[in-house]
């Protein structure tokens, strides 16, 4: 049977259709407009399907509907071109599949190839495989809204695939503030709506000399303010309200846009600005489960242990007072992570801090200096826990080369600490503890972060 890229209504001005139901035979009359032709009965005033005009794809120069014969001269849209081919008629290339019109000779019906989740290297269009050299453009999902008391998601129905999720969050303008306005989550069912959801146009931006920021359009309440930021192929504007320094703005940070190809060592990674030179990225190999013995950024051989996957979307289970599990959506094994306290709860499974474990100290560090001989800051601890007395800072220093050296600092009373020799460096780690052994805490990496 043949297919038509425009299916055809057959147009016949008497005919009788014969339905049991029906005490009459139709009398159908064509008629038109601009866009369209269709039939109506003369008897019952019934309207058969409307369809657009079209004229044949062999016609040379044609100015008149194939259907019902109306002429573009008499102001008639004529745009479709109806093609006739078969199921084997079908070609295709590396990126799309295509009908071969019969009658003129013409590709028709072009789409790029795509499949289903659950075969997702099958095109179901063509039915050709991805072994067969060609390239799948898009996989399809069934996606289904889901929610848990922190935030919400899409999920495939088909198959284990997630996206765009988000915490709960409440618009400025919202009427109920005890809901989430993307999902319905509620706070009397448990959920966390906490975050508000402002309305900003990115035409209306104010400044002063060190930042921008946004006036809601719905509250007026001023959103999304931050310090300027420029490219580093134009210093001397701002990326966001796109004031000169000339104006009087201050640029805080660069940003970087052009990282060249990725290079590494034994150790680490890293990448070059190809505007600036400027070294963008610089971190230390790590792998995966689902792929061991290499680095999941580079490629590089890798013998250190295997991180799991972490998606966003797993299920956190109590497993003791350090740990809480989860299964792998990687490797699909059961792993563990160190819990996450938030006033004495974790946020990921629930488990709540034991008394002694919420004593013990916080350590923060301000101020981190090094003039490429010595290192200074000042450590604090959160005054809400036990005494930091008779701290002791392990300094471990990363040289050129790949090999590290480490050493020790007495912290002082007001917290200032001095480390000399360290130098020169790549980068810094460091780890805080009392004397007696108790409260050790490794500070967070990105404030120790320093380069030469």
């Amino acid at each position: 049977m043949k297919k038509l890229l425009f299916t055809a209504v057959f147009l016949i001005c008497l005919f009788s259709c014969a339905l049991a139901e029906e005490t009459h035979a139709h009398q159908w009359t064509v008629q038109f407009d601009r866009e369209a032709h269709w039939s109506v009965c003369g008897v019952c005033g019934q309207v058969t399907e409307r369809e657009e005009h079209y004229v044949l794809c062999y016609e040379n120069n044609p100015t008149a509907c194939a259907a019902c014969g109306v002429s573009a001269y008499d102001g008639a849209r004529i745009e479709g071109v109806m093609h006739f081919f078969d199921d084997g008629d079908m070609g295709y290339d590396r990126y799309s599949h295509f009908y071969t019109c019969q009658a003129c000779q013409n590709e028709v019906g072009r789409e790029l190839h795509w499949s289903s989740c659950l075969q997702p290297d099958l095109c179901l269009g063509c039915g050709l495989a991805a072994a067969e050299g060609i390239e799948i453009n898009e996989v399809v999902h069934l996606w289904q809204q889901r929610s848990d008391s922190l935030a919400h998601w899409e999920a495939c129905l088909l198959c284990s695939a997630a996206r765009n999720r988000e915490e709960h969050y409440i618009g400025c303008d919202a009427q109920r503030k005890d809901v989430c306005t993307a999902c319905g989550a509620a706070k009397a069912d448990g959920a966390v709506v906490e975050n508000t959801a402002h309305f900003l146009d990115d035409r209306d931006v104010m400044h002063d000399a060190q930042e921008h920021w946004y006036i809601c359009l719905h509250c007026g309440e001023t959103v999304a303010r931050e310090k300027h930021a420029a490219s580093c192929s134009s210093p001397d504007r701002c990326l966001v309200c796109l004031q000169s320094v000339n104006s009087g703005i201050q640029i805080d940070h660069l940003h970087h846009e052009d990282p060249q190809e990725m290079q590494r060592d034994g150790q680490e990674h890293w990448q070059m600005c190809g505007r600036c030179g400027y070294e963008i990225l610089r971190e230390a190999h790590y792998a995966l489960c689902t792929a061991p013995g290499k680095c999941a950024v580079c490629g590089a051989a890798w013998s250190g242990e295997a991180e799991h996957v972490i998606t966003g979307e797993e299920e956190f289970k109590p497993y003791n007072e350090a740990y809480h599990s989860f299964v792998c959506r990687g490797c699909r094994q059961t792993a563990y992570l160190a819990h996450a306290f938030e006033n004495g709860v974790c946020a990921a499974c629930g488990s709540r801090q034991s008394q002694e474990e919420a004593k013990a100290p916080v350590y923060t560090l301000q101020g981190l200096q090094y003039d490429g001989k010595a290192l200074s800051g000042t450590l604090l601890h959160d005054a809400a826990t036990r005494p930091a007395g008779g701290l002791i800072l392990r300094v471990t220093f990363y040289i050129e080369g790949n090999y590290y050296m480490g050493t020790t600092a007495e912290v002082e009373q007001d917290g200032s600490f001095l480390v000399e020799g360290v130098g020169p460096i790549v980068y810094i780690t460091a780890l805080a503890s009392g004397r007696d052994g108790g409260g050790e805490k490794t500070l967070d990496a990105a404030e120790l972060f320093v380069r030469q």
